[in-house]
């Protein structure tokens, strides 16, 4: 077995405002150098800055520069104590990290998140053990979705879809609140990984559990080794919400102390776990006023202040072929196919009249008696049961404290930023793909999954 490493760059969003009221904020474009990429080659990244003045000569040389920052936020909020990346402290304008509310409740999440030994969280889900083997439908509260390997051929869909299918729902309140009786009434025991991953569950969902915040989806409960075809139970998970935090980046570019008395806009405190758009939105709505928030800046310094934490989904893809594998399922007629002529015999009658898809597979709850004594069990599944596939619709969440910031009283002056969220954004990406290899014996085993159709 092999496994190749993949490594994520880094992804900013600049979130750009524009000038008005009582100061002018003139855009100003240029490239910032970010270190040298992999192969030694130099890597920049453009940003928009706006440098503000006062219609006064109170206010001059104060620039603002709005960052989505959405890998390596630990040594930004931890700056005291670990260590900026040269491009970073760069970016950032070697700014200083204002300790605020939002701050504290990163803090607080990410040490919940950091004790997490895993990026999914695995549920039980009582009643479900048993009904992937003993049920020819797919549990009705679950939505379906397809996935199979690439360049498989039309005939073998029937053969494949089985492994293929994944069954999922939206995470609800009661799967949090039962989240430890469920593994207690599986497994008597209730172990540290699964208390890390209630503690979590619990500390994100603590106000509210959004209809579309997680999805609960199935493994496949069947698996391939070479030719044979093994089944177990359902097993499920969901896949941890990735951090990402919006920053301002306040400098004072003069040659003269600068005092920022408060920066100007609408702030909520509110804990709750809540849709990204309506929040924001409902800010911008809000009067508009002094949030309290101020520090000072001497010559050529800068304040990093965190403005909202957000909760995002990553790397749960629409199965793009779900559709496709669906049509072929749809499509493919029976087809006479050299089985075992024993379980031809026993099973072909009735799997005809039930135009059903049924399958032999070797069990491995018991994995001690694979090897001597295979168990066979048979699964039945009817072709109308392999449902329309449906994908999840995953918002943005914000968590904790927010900062809507329209603005600042400098020098006491106010100057106004206006607009919204740009649509300037730049990624830096450097990935490979994840190989495996195994090998296969001879003398394989007879049981080849689809037993008739």
């Amino acid at each position: 077995m092999r496994a190749l490493w993949a490594w994520v760059g880094l992804v900013f969003l600049l979130l750009s405002p524009s000038a008005g009221y009582a100061g002018k904020c003139l855009e100003s474009q240029h490239s910032i150098p970010m270190g040298n990429d992999l192969d030694g080659n130099p890597q920049s990244l453009a940003v928009t800055d706006y440098l503000c003045r006062s219609n006064t000569t109170k206010v001059e040389g104060l620039r603002v520069r709005l960052l989505r920052i959405t890998e390596f936020i630990d040594p930004l909020m931890n700056m005291d104590t670990e260590p900026v990346a040269a491009g970073m402290a760069t970016l950032i304008d070697n700014a200083k990290l204002f300790k605020g509310k939002v701050h504290a409740a990163y803090k607080g999440l990410a040490d919940v998140k950091g004790r997490l030994p895993f990026s999914h969280i695995g549920f039980h889900l009582p009643g479900l053990d048993t009904a992937f083997r003993d049920e020819k439908t797919w549990p009705e509260n679950f939505n379906l979705n397809y996935d199979l390997e690439d360049g498989v051929a039309e005939s073998d869909v029937a053969k494949e879809i089985l492994s293929g299918t994944r069954v999922w729902r939206y995470l609800t309140a009661d799967d949090v609140a039962k989240f430890k009786a469920n593994w207690q009434k599986k497994h008597g025991e209730f172990s540290w990984t699964h208390k890390l991953s209630l503690e979590y569950l619990e500390h994100v969902t603590r106000d509210n559990v959004p209809e579309n915040f997680m999805v609960i989806e199935s493994d496949s409960p069947v698996f391939q080794n070479c030719d044979e075809y093994y089944v177990g139970g359902y097993s499920f998970s969901a896949q941890v919400r990735k951090h990402v935090v919006d920053f301002a980046v306040i400098s004072n570019t003069s040659d003269k102390a600068m005092s920022i008395e408060s920066l100007v806009g609408a702030m909520t405190e509110t804990p709750r776990l809540r849709d990204a758009a309506d929040s924001t939105e409902a800010l911008k709505r809000a009067a508009v006023g002094k949030i309290g928030i101020g520090f000072q800046l001497a010559a050529g310094e800068a304040r990093l202040v965190p403005l909202r934490i957000l909760l995002v989904d990553e790397n749960y893809g629409q199965r793009s072929d779900a559709k496709s594998i669906k049509a072929k399922l749809d499509k493919l007629k029976a087809e006479n196919k050299k089985i075992n002529k024993v379980l031809k015999k026993k099973f072909r009658k009735r799997a005809n009249k039930e135009k059903v898809l049924k399958y032999a597979l070797i069990d491995y709850s018991e994995e001690a008696d694979i090897a001597a004594n295979p168990k066979v069990v048979f699964v039945e599944k009817k072709r109308g049961a392999f449902r329309k596939p449906k994908f999840p619709k995953l918002s943005t969440f914000v968590f904790g404290p927010e900062i809507h910031l329209a603005g600042f009283v400098v020098n006491g002056e106010r100057i106004f930023l206006k607009g919204d969220n740009s649509n300037n954004f730049l990624e830096f990406t450097s990935s490979s793909t994840y190989g495996s290899g195994s090998e296969c014996t001879d003398g394989k085993r007879p049981f080849t999954g689809l037993v008739v159709e």
